[in-house]
This record gives structure tokens, C-alpha cells and sequence, in this order.
């Protein structure tokens, strides 16, 4: 249709023109003057079919806020007006002194005229002249949107009445076009001033410096972060009466409200868990809007309001660094040093704050700034206009992005440029008496060795974020102990009190396929356990990758996103009230475990040492573990045996693995001679003969036991006697005393008193 396609080429560069259908509902319902209850849904232009109620609008509408893709002509989703439309011209409105773009018969003797726009007006502009134009009369006044449907030719009008009239197009001259002013001037009018303000939703977010919610995660009691909405789980006090096992209740630390839906807790009301928390020595706060968000973003609003001579901006030296980070302060030259685009994202990585924008994101951010076409002239949004000035502005473009801890902003691979999204995050520190901490560490390590290792190991990731400790810390002991207690200052010396580049994680989340927890310097496992032994395996399997490196790099998947590569250097520290936390192999080398028998910390000590803390015990620590000289330290060297991992090591196995160790140790059975062979499945036959009935011994689990007793693989093996190649493993002390072809020749024997197999039976 050559009038359809004449409106919809009046949308800009990044916008499009809408139409939209009168689509009677199903059932049949009427209003009280008989008209149908309709639905009125947006759509391209090009879903036009003759035979509708079809309606064009005089929006310009932005293209990418639609959500998900969706037409929808609000009026958020349109900054300009494309035409005018006046209604009922000649019957209920005036006939204007000036000839229109269009004239369209809606019903019989009805007609609307459209003037399309020469330079198209903003929304308000628009709408305070079609308020003064609808007051003359020229117009209905109840037709004063800026956003406001009108008819195409063709529509059919389903009003009551109207017998199914088919809007006609009488009279199409496309070469008119006027400015507003033009069209205020020949119709006498004067617009009032326009109205550019617009009411906007303030929304208050957390800003991760609640301190109710950092001594929680300290305590270990977060159990999930924050959901959309606000909301993070946190162990519920009450926890002990909730039927279902489930321990969750929900804090919002925006207004610091609590609430638990378990049927226990009614009176668990905010107040009521404040005071608890209180009690349990953390911070003494009060329910309700954390005023220093609220004062924040009025802060913000107020540095938005222009100074004059009246009212000067008295403190502009003291908000200059605040403007520097505020994104929407930018002009449109600062654009080009301040962001560059990233090619793998189709968004932009800010250099300052190492955060990335979408195309969405930086035009509703740049909204406020015109921007024309170099090619066209015509008005287009903030991305376009980046991206056509991009090259001449010499601004950067960047191959993708990574997380790179300890690098620069801008990270070079294989001659390729990345974005790099690590920023340092570790706070200020001090000089001062840290006695109290090394106190509590001395309580929950006291095996010298051990402490000082673990001294290293942290003071080393405090000071090194860019370079990979080749192993993990396994710290387990007595719930309540006070194990998150003795690590919360190096959190915080890592991460600041928001605890940036750290992440909490639970076990059942390590399998997760998205990577989002991986974008981290630390790693914190709040509660590393599995019951079964193939569990506790796997856990540590899916582990290991993250733990030491190789491999290099971690893949990070995005929901929505394309995912990217980040420089493994992830630091793991796990806790755990289970002393078989984890399978570990005898030959294990990434894994530093230790085990606290220190009892439950009394409530008084607790509290005091929180308190010192927040009154500068944190920075003392942060300032002893940035102090500590660990220049002859070997990050990548394996950790040192304790009591704890050899306990785990043997307790980590299962019952069949724990029996086929003390088989091969004792050297009974099968494993008399100190020597065995396949074929495995044969053997595994004879060894379920020695385990409990119904249990079946596995090859997986000789396999792991004779790793855990140190039996050496020989390989495949022959000798004079015997050509037929068999795999072998012997017990280290056979290597001195035998070579391959006598142990290939040994193999061959049945061991010594072992007739039909059956040893003893492991209950």
C-alpha cells in the first residue's frame, strides 16, 4: 500500500512507525453503548492484510526498547512524533486554513487530516501544540496524545452504527510537510511551554555495602544472593522448627526487611531478626529504608540540576570524582575515550569502570543527547551515532572480553585485544596490632607448619592477584567454631566490604553450567560435602580444572550471552563440618586440608572480636597479610601433607575400596604375592567373593585402591613364557626384587591359599 509505505518511511534511523489492529475479543462482549470490546496489538508495518480494522500511529517508535523484540506502542517507546492527525474535520472540529498531507473519510461525512512533520517535534513539543490546537476547536480533545492511532485506508470502522465503512483515502498529497511552528502559525495558535519533564520510577538498589547482610555472608548464613527482586536467602534463626528441612528466610537489604514463610516464624518479623542479629554480635541496625541509598540517588538527582546565579553549585570540587564515573554526564566527545566497542558483544566497555554496555542500555543511558546521521542528516540514537564516528573519533574496538586478575584494563592475546572486566577491589589497609586475629588463628591451627602455611597462602593472594596458587585450602572443623570468622578479613582484603571479585557458592551449584561464579578471585564453597563416595569423587573431578591450572582459561557461559574466556586464576577455599568432605587420591597434590578441634566460639568472644573488626581489626589484617614477605614462597609447588588430608584420604574412600586398600597392605588374597594382573573383570569377580552379599566389587574401585596404596602401573607386560601382552600392577618394593617378566610370569600363578576366593566379609 503506497500510503503505508509513504508513513512508514518517516521513522528515523534505529526507529520504525507502528500500526495497529482492532481485534474484536472472541467472546463476543460489548461496552454500554454497544460498541465490541476490542484488544488493540502493535505490529510492523509489513503484517498489513486488507480486510482488518487496521490503525497507523503518529509515534516514531525506538526500535530496541521493545521488549524481547515485541511492537508496543507506548509512549515510552517513542521520544518523536512523525504526523499530526486532527479528528471529525468538518463535523464536530473546525476546518483548519491549512491544507493537510492527507485526507481520510472514517465514515461517511467524517474525516481526519494528517500533516506529516518536515522536522518532527518531540513528544512534549508535540503535545502542549496539540492542546492549544484542540482548544481552537480544530480538533477533539479528548485526541491530544502524542502517541494516538489514526486510520488507514482500508480500515474498517466497527463503531456501532458505522455498517462496516471502509476508510478512504480522498485526497494524498505527500510533498506538504510543515514544521509544528508552521502549523501553529496558520492555524493561530500559541502552544504553552513545553512540558519536557517526565515522571520516572526511582528505584532504589542495593548497593552491597549493607552491613547486616556482609556480617551474615561472614557468619556463613547466606544461603542465596540476591533474586531480581531484591530478596537473599539467609539461614532463618528459627531454622531448628522448620518442618521441612528447609532452613531459608528471605532479607531484603534495601530496607533491611526479614520475613520467613515457614508457618514457625510468624513472629519473625524484621525487628525481630534485627534485635537477633544484634544479639549474635553483628551490627545493631533498625528495619526500614536504608536512608544512605535514598540519600545517594537524591544526591545524584540533585547533581543533575543545572547551578545558577542564584543557587551556585557550591560543592562541584567535591562531587568531581563522582561526575567522572556518572556515565550519563559524558558527552558526546567523551564518548570515543570513555567506551570502546566490543565486537563479540555488539555492546561497549567502559574504560573506566571495566563494565560493559549494550546497545540497549548505552542509548536509553545517551538519550538525552541528539545525534544525527553522517550519512543522512536524520535524527538516530546514541549507538548509531558511536558507531559512524567510531573510526574517525579513533576510538578502540576490543575482539571480546575476559576476567584477568591482576592485568590491566586492556589485555593482549595471541595479538588480539580483550576487555578485561577484573577490577581491583581490595581496600585500604593499617598498621596496627592484629593480635586478636592471630589469637583466633592460633585457636582453629595450632600445628605450627600448618598455620604458617596457610599465612602464605593468604597473604600471598592478597598481594599476587595475578599469579594462580596451584592448589586449594579444605578448612574443616566443628560447626560453629568459627571458621568463617577467622577468613572473613582476608574476604574483605580481597573484595572490600562488598566483597567484590569473591564468590559464594554451594556444592550443588559447582555443576552448574553457567560460569558466573568462575568471574572471581576467590571462590568460597560454604559447605563442601556428599554423602556417597562416587559423589564425593565427582565433586572433586569437577573441581580439579578450577583448582590448579592448566587449564589456562575458564569458559564463563552467559544466560543470553555469548560466553568468553577468563585467565584461570581462581583461588578455591572450601568449608566443611564433615571430615570425609571430599574423595581425594593418596597421590593428591591440589589440595592444602585442615581440620579445626576447636569447640563451638563462645558468644562473648565472638562478639568481641566482630567488633574489633569493624573498628579497624579489618584493615589491620588486610595490612599484616599485605606485609607479610612470602618472596621465597612457591605458589605453584604442591601444599603439604597434614593429619587432616591423610584422615580424609582414608576416610574418602568407600567400604569396597577401604577393604581392597587393607587387602593390598596386609597383602592378602589376590594381592598376597604383591602383584596382580588382568584380565580386571575376572578379578573383580573373584573379590566380590570377599566383600558383603549383595555388593559387587567394581574395576572402578580396584583401580582407586591401588592408587591409594601405592601399587605401581607396570603397563602391559610379557615374558619368554607367556607372548600375550597383560596389564600389571605391582607393590613398589616388587620393582627392586623382580623384573617385568617375573612379575608377568607371577601373574600367572593363583596367589597362595585363595581357593574359590572368599576371604572374610566386610559388614
Amino acid at each position: 500500500m503506497q500510503f503505508l509505505d509513504f508513513i512508514t518511511s518517516l521513522a528515523g534511523e534505529g526507529e520504525t512507525a507502528l500500526i495497529v489492529k482492532q481485534k474484536p475479543n472472541k467472546n463476543g462482549e460489548k461496552h454500554a453503548d454497544g460498541a465490541v470490546k476490542c484488544s488493540w496489538p502493535a505490529y510492523l508495518p509489513s503484517a498489513w492484510k486488507p480486510g482488518h480494522a487496521w490503525y497507523g500511529n503518529t509515534g516514531a517508535f525506538v526500535v530496541s526498547r521493545f521488549k524481547d523484540g515485541k511492537p508496543s506502542a507506548s509512549a515510552a517507546n517513542a521520544d518523536f512524533v512523525i504526523v499530526m492527525v486532527l479528528d471529525d474535520v468538518g463535523t464536530k472540529s473546525e476546518v483548519p486554513p491549512l491544507e493537510p498531507t492527507w485526507k481520510m473519510e472514517t465514515s461517511p461525512g467524517n474525516f481526519q487530516w494528517g500533516y506529516v512533520f518536515s522536522e518532527q517535534p518531540t513528544a512534549g513539543e508535540f503535545s502542549a501544540a496539540i492542546k492549544a490546537i484542540a482548544d481552537a476547536g480544530y480538533t477533539d480533545k479528548g485526541a491530544i496524545n502524542p502517541v494516538r492511532n489514526f486510520r488507514l485506508p482500508g480500515s474498517i470502522n466497527l463503531k456501532p452504527g458505522r455498517e462496516g465503512f471502509e476508510s478512504k483515502l480522498v485526497e494524498f498529497a505527500p510533498e506538504r510537510e510543515y514544521t509544528l511552528e508552521q502549523i501553529c502559525e496558520a492555524l493561530q495558535v500559541v502552544p504553552a511551554e513545553a512540558d519536557t519533564a517526565r515522571v520516572r520510577r526511582v528505584a532504589l538498589e542495593d548497593d552491597g555495602k549493607d552491613v547486616v547482610l556482609a556480617w551474615v555472608r561472614a557468619q556463613g548464613q547466606l544461603i542465596s544472593e540476591r533474586n531480581p527482586e531484591g530478596w537473599s536467602g539467609v539461614v532463618c534463626p528459627n531454622a531448628a522448627e522448620h518442618t521441612d528441612g528447609n532452613p531459608e528466610g528471605r532479607y531484603h537489604a534495601v530496607n533491611r526487611a526479614y520475613v520467613c514463610l515457614h508457618a514457625h516464624c510468624c513472629d519473625w518479623d524484621s525487628t525481630r531478626y534485627l534485635a537477633w542479629v544484634a544479639a549474635e554480635g553483628g551490627p545493631t541496625c533498625a528495619p526500614g529504608l536504608r536512608e544512605e541509598l535514598l540519600a545517594q540517588v537524591m544526591g545524584d538527582m540533585r547533581a543533575k540540576i543545572a547551578p545558577t546565579e542564584a543557587y551556585p553549585d557550591a560543592a562541584a570540587a567535591v562531587v568531581a570524582e563522582v561526575d567522572r564515573k556518572e556515565l550519563g554526564r559524558i558527552d558526546k566527545a567523551g564518548w570515543y575515550d570513555r567506551f570502546a566497542y566490543v565486537m563479540t558483544e555488539d555492546a561497549y566497555f567502559d574504560l573506566i569502570e571495566r563494565r560493559v554496555l549494550t546497545r540497549r542500555a548505552f542509548d536509553a543511558l545517551y538519550r538525552h543527547v541528539s545525534c544525527k546521521s553522517i550519512h543522512t542528516g536524520g535524527k538516530i540514537e546514541a549507538s548509531g551515532c558511536y558507531d559512524q564516528n567510531r573510526q574517525a573519533m579513533g576510538a578502540r574496538v576490543l575482539d571480546g572480553l575476559t576476567y584477568a586478575a591482576g592485568e590491566s584494563i586492556l589485555v593482549a592475546r595471541e595479538g588480539r585485544v580483550y576487555g578485561n572486566r577484573w577490577q581491583d577491589a581490595r581496600p585500604g589497609t593499617a598498621v596496627a596490632d592484629v593480635s586478636p586475629w592471630l589469637a583466633h588463628l592460633h585457636r582453629m591451627v595450632p600445628e605450627d607448619y600448618e598455620r604458617e602455611h596457610l599465612l602464605n597462602v593468604l597473604a600471598h593472594k592478597v598481594q599476587h592477584a595475578n599469579i594462580k596458587i596451584n592448589h586449594a585450602v579444605l578448612f574443616g572443623g566443628n560447626p560453629g567454631s568459627g571458621k568463617d570468622t577467622l577468613f572473613a578479613p582476608f574476604f574483605r582484603a580481597i573484595g572490600g566490604s562488598a566483597l567484590h571479585n569473591c564468590s559464594l557458592v554451594r556444592t550443588e551449584e559447582i555443576a552448574s553450567q553457567w560460569g558466573y561464579a568462575l568471574e572471581c578471585e576467590v571462590m568460597q564453597i560454604s559447605e563442601l560435602r556428599q554423602a556417597e563416595a562416587k559423589d564425593r569423587r565427582a565433586l572433586e573431578n569437577q573441581l580439579k580444572p578450577i583448582i590448579a591450572a592448566p587449564p589456562e582459561y575458564l569458559t564463563i557461559q552467559r544466560k543470553g550471552l555469548p560466553p568468553y574466556d577468563a585467565v584461570n586464576r581462581v583461588f578455591v577455599v572450601a568449608f566443611s563440618n564433615e571430615r570425609a568432605a571430599i574423595t581425594i587420591p593418596s597421590d593428591d597434590r591440589r589440595w592444602f586440608c585442615l581440620w579445626s578441634d576447636a569447640g563451638r566460639l563462645a558468644e562473648r568472644e565472638a562478639s568481641a572480636l566482630w567488633s574489633w573488626y569493624q573498628s579497624g581489626g579489618f584493615e589491620a589484617v588486610a595490612g599484616f597479610l599485605a606485609a607479610r614477605d612470602v618472596s621465597k614462597w612457591n605458589p605453584a609447588a604442591p601444599p603439604p601433607m597434614t593429619e587432616a588430608k591423610a584422615i580424609m584420604v582414608q576416610t574418602g574412600r568407600s567400604g569396597v575400596e577401604s577393604h581392597l586398600v587393607e587387602l593390598m597392605e596386609r597383602r592378602l588374597g589376590e594381592f598376597a604375592k604383591g602383584v596382580v594382573g588382568a584380565p580386571w573383570h575376572a578379578l573383580a569377580d573373584r573379590l566380590s567373593g570377599s566383600v558383603a552379599s549383595g555388593v559387587r566389587v567394581h574395576q572402578a574401585a580396584i583401580f582407586a585402591a591401588l592408587k591409594d596404596a601405592g601399587w605401581v602401573d607396570m603397563g602391559r607386560l610379557t615374558s619368554t613364557e607367556f607372548k600375550t601382552k597383560k596389564h600389571v600392577f605391582a607393590a613398589p618394593e616388587m620393582l627392586a626384587l623382580h623384573s617385568k617378566s617375573d612379575l608377568r610370569r607371577m601373574v600367572e600363578d593363583a596367589p597362595p591359599g585363595v581357593v574359590g576366593g572368599a576371604l572374610r566379609q566386610v559388614k
